[in-house]
């Protein structure tokens, strides 16, 4: 999966694509598609990021700048700064390998 999350990076990346990608993965983003338009619409200029997740807590965090936006949001062109894979089951043990110190 890290290296799936590393393969996102890139020019003009159609929001609609990634979203594809992703969820093929079982990733999806933590609200609907239909508020999907005013989130990416009401982003702040320069970099975001957007955290997806499976159904088991792994998270993919998605570094994106937005490069144009269409009438279809899912037309719409991103740049991604950076993608990183966290799987839960390391961060968990890293937390209580931490704790415990």
């Amino acid at each position: 999966m890290k290296r799936f999350a590393k393969e996102l990076r890139g020019y003009h990346h159609r929001l609609g694509d990634l979203i594809g990608s992703l969820e093929s993965k079982g990733y999806k983003l933590p609200f609907e598609i239909e508020k999907m338009d005013g989130f990416f619409r009401n982003s702040a200029p320069g970099k975001n990021s957007t955290v997806w997740s499976d159904e088991n807590g792994n998270i993919i965090v998605v570094e994106y700048v937005v490069e144009a936006f269409n009438d279809d949001i899912l037309d719409s062109l991103l740049t991604i700064v950076d993608a990183n894979y966290i799987d839960i089951t390391i961060l968990s043990s890293e937390i209580k390998d931490y704790l415990k110190k």
